[in-house]
């Protein structure tokens, strides 16, 4: 009897220990397990799997499953969506399509102790009707690049405040060299997001902050018309679309064929481990206006379906502390302002003219945020602007004012 007590005795402590070892910070069948999504894929996804896997590593209680799916993204997300299985984590930036699943994080974001330590411009770009559904990770804004050797031959000084005409002197002159100008970009791809850029440097926009079109305003029409002229005027038409738009500008840009091109902050490492000589201007100006540029960023953004939103935010704490901004550095632009700062970014010639358009455009917000139609606005958009710079003989009021009435009927 007592042997038989003992071994009973015995066998609920061991039940028990069993238990306690699952509930505890070591017993692996307890960890909290959260779904993370992302588009990226290739060295993208690999550096952001070593993120979740330092953040794993940190921890006892929750484990975060990354979940890559490249260019399946969207067709992904609308699968899970329709089978009500949204990733508690979702790594985005399309607010216009998956607004409508995601968690608004404003109070969170306005209960940081250190909000005003990242830049507000970039809470713009993840707002839709006032709320906010993600949390900056990193960003690019946009700026030209140009190709030092070549300005210098052409006896061209860069400044940093330079407008439409002296970038017109620019495109000339390089061109006399017979180098191409601008190649591969929105002058031969337009792409509607990216080339609000421009607008924007003009007091102008796609929509306005009603969400509705304005793509014939006055503004536009300037700039889309100064930059057709560009593309076909006679100084400049046998300098510009030399190289399709399918060919890597990359290369096209280190074998010295290209004289400035518009793009983000993507390009920048490779051109300085390649040591390819190359330097970066702001946006230009138009009229005596403050240029601006449009912003790419990915955020981390919450599912408001999930079970455990304390555990996402807290992801997104540890994510974005100053030591894991320091490191997102090496491949994105920091989302603080103090890392900027320590890291040199603010005075560095390279990295500063995408700061500064940063700050200039704080109080812009790209239409596709306005409207939740903006991707049939946007199809329409980019159909306009590729007929237009395919064609030097080209009615752009006309194509403009055809265009609003189309975005209006939507």
């Amino acid at each position: 009897m007592l042997k038989k007590s003992l071994a009973l005795i015995a066998v609920v402590a061991l039940t028990a220990s069993l238990a306690a070892c699952s509930s505890s910070p070591g017993g692996s069948t307890a960890k909290i397990e959260l779904r993370f999504a992302t588009a990226d894929s290739g060295p993208g996804a690999v550096q952001l799997q070593s993120v979740v896997d330092a953040y794993n590593a940190s921890q006892q209680h929750v484990v975060i499953k990354m979940e890559a799916y490249g260019t399946a993204f969207d067709q992904k997300m609308s699968s899970q969506i329709g089978s009500g299985t949204v990733p508690d984590l979702i790594k985005n930036w399309n607010f216009a399509t998956y607004n409508s699943i995601l968690a608004p994080l404003n109070t969170y974001i306005d209960g940081l102790p250190d909000k005003s330590d990242f830049f507000e411009t970039l809470f713009n770009y993840a707002t839709m009707d006032g709320k906010i559904y993600g949390f900056p990770t990193g960003y690019s804004t946009r700026a030209i690049y140009y190709n030092t050797d070549l300005a210098k031959k052409a006896g061209l000084t860069p400044k940093a405040n330079w407008t439409s005409d002296d970038y017109l002197e620019w495109v000339t002159k390089i061109g006399n060299l017979g180098n191409n100008v601008m190649g591969g970009d929105q002058l031969t791809n337009p792409d509607p997001y990216a080339f609000e850029s421009f607008l924007f440097s003009n007091g102008g926009e796609w929509l306005n902050d009603a969400g509705k079109p304005v793509v014939n305003s006055p503004q536009n029409i300037e700039v889309i018309n100064f930059l057709h002229s560009v593309a076909y005027g006679p100084n400049t038409k046998s300098m510009v679309n030399k190289h399709p738009a399918s060919e890597d500008l990359s290369k096209v840009f280190m074998a010295g064929d290209l004289g400035t091109f518009e793009f983000g902050k993507w390009f920048t490492q490779t051109f300085t481990d390649n040591k390819t000589p190359y330097g970066i201007l702001p946006m230009f100006s138009f009229n005596g206006k403050v240029p601006k540029s449009v912003v790419h960023a990915s955020f981390v953004t919450v599912s408001k379906k999930t079970s455990h939103m304390q555990e996402a935010l807290d992801f997104i704490t540890w994510m974005s502390s100053p030591a894991n901004v320091k490191k997102a550095a090496a491949y994105d632009l920091p989302v603080r302002k103090s890392v900027s700062d320590e890291l040199g970014l603010t005075k560095d010639p390279i990295n500063k003219p995408f700061l500064d358009m940063l700050q200039n455009s704080v109080d812009t917000k790209s239409s596709m945020l306005k409207n939740q139609k903006w991707p049939d606005f946007s199809a329409d958009i980019a159909a306009t602007l590729e007929s237009i710079f395919s064609n030097e003989n080209v009615d752009i009021p006309h194509e403009l004012d055809a265009l609003q009435t189309k975005l209006e009927s939507l």
